[in-house]
C-alpha cells in the first residue's frame, strides 16, 4: 500500500476498522475519501468487504474522522468525513481496502491526496484522484479516470478508456476498446491490442506518444507535433510534412488521432 501523506506525526494515532455488506453481482458501489490510498479488489463473494484504517495526528481529531456507509439492495455508497475546517488544526486520512462482488459497477471512487487501485472488477469504472496515481488492472468495463499530479496506468482492459491527468504519464497495455487519452507534462505509451472500429486518440504536452496497434490496423490517420519527428510502422496513403501527417491505412477506417508538442510521436505495429 501507499505512505500516508501529511507531517511527521500525522499516524501518531490510529484505529482499523471493518464491515461488510450483502451485495449482489451487477449492482453499485461508490467511495469518496481524503489523505490515503484507496484499493477496490474484485471477490467471489456476494458482498462488499470494507476495511482500513483512520489517522490523525491528536485522538481528538481521529474521534472526529468518520467512515459513514449506506447500504441498499442495489448500492452501498461509502464516505469518509472529518471535521468542518474551522473545528481542527493538523493533518488526519483514511486508507481503504474493499472488495466487492467481480461484477460491480464502480459508479464512483474519488481521493484527494491519495492513490487509487482497482483490480479484477467487471463493470464501469469511474475514478478521480487528486495528487495521487491511479492504477487499474483486470477490468472489464468501460473506465473513465482523471487524476491531477499523478501517473495513470492500465493492465488489460476490456472496454472503452478515457483517461486524463495533468503532470503525470500514462501507460495503458493490452487495451481491447476505444481509446482516448490525454495528459500535459507526462508521455503516453499504449498498447491496443484491438479498437474494435472505435478511435484512438492520444495527446499530451511536452512528453512524446507511442501507441502499438495491431498489423492489420485499418484507419484514417492524424498525427501532429510542434517540435520533434513523427514515424509510423504502417504504410499511411497521404500528406506529410515536418511537423503533420494526415492519411488512410490500409484503406481506412476509424480515426487514430495523435498529437503532442516538444515530443515525438510513433505508430507501431504489434
Amino acid at each position: 500500500g501507499c505512505e500516508f501523506e501529511g507531517d511527521w506525526n500525522s499516524d501518531r494515532y490510529k484505529e482499523d476498522f471493518h464491515m461488510s455488506y450483502p451485495l449482489k453481482p451487477g449492482q453499485r458501489v461508490s467511495l469518496e475519501s481524503f489523505n490515503g490510498s484507496v484499493e477496490v479488489m474484485g471477490w467471489e463473494k456476494d458482498e462488499v468487504d470494507i476495511s482500513g484504517v483512520k489517522y490523525a495526528s491528536s485522538k481528538d481529531y481521529l474521534d472526529q474522522v468518520k467512515v459513514n456507509v449506506a447500504a441498499s439492495p442495489d448500492a452501498v455508497r461509502i464516505r469518509a468525513e472529518r471535521p468542518e475546517a474551522r473545528n481542527w488544526r493538523g493533518s488526519m486520512g483514511v486508507k481503504f481496502v474493499i472488495r466487492v462482488p467481480h461484477r460491480t459497477e464502480l459508479e464512483r471512487v474519488e481521493s484527494t491526496n491519495g492513490a487509487i487501485r482497482v483490480e479484477a472488477t467487471e463493470g464501469a469504472a469511474r475514478l478521480k484522484s487528486t495528487n495521487g496515481a491511479i492504477r487499474v488492472s483486470r477490468l472489464k468495463g468501460n473506465l473513465d479516470a482523471s487524476s491531477t499530479n499523478g501517473g495513470i496506468e492500465v493492465t488489460g482492459a476490456v472496454g472503452d478508456v478515457r483517461v486524463q491527468t495533468t503532470n503525470g504519464s500514462i501507460r495503458a497495455d493490452d487495451v481491447r476498446g476505444g481509446l482516448d487519452a490525454g495528459t500535459t507534462n507526462g508521455g503516453i505509451r499504449v498498447r491496443v491490442v484491438d479498437s474494435e472500429g472505435k478511435t484512438v486518440r492520444a495527446r499530451t504536452t511536452n512528453g512524446s506518444v507511442a501507441l502499438q496497434m495491431p498489423a492489420g490496423l485499418k484507419a484514417e490517420f492524424r498525427a501532429s507535433t510542434s517540435n520533434a519527428s513523427i514515424t509510423s510502422d504502417f504504410e499511411v496513403s497521404g500528406t506529410k510534412e515536418k511537423r503533420r501527417w494526415e492519411g488512410t491505412i490500409n484503406g481506412g477506417g476509424a480515426l487514430v488521432d495523435l498529437s503532442t508538442s516538444n515530443g515525438s510521436i510513433r505508430l507501431e505495429k504489434l
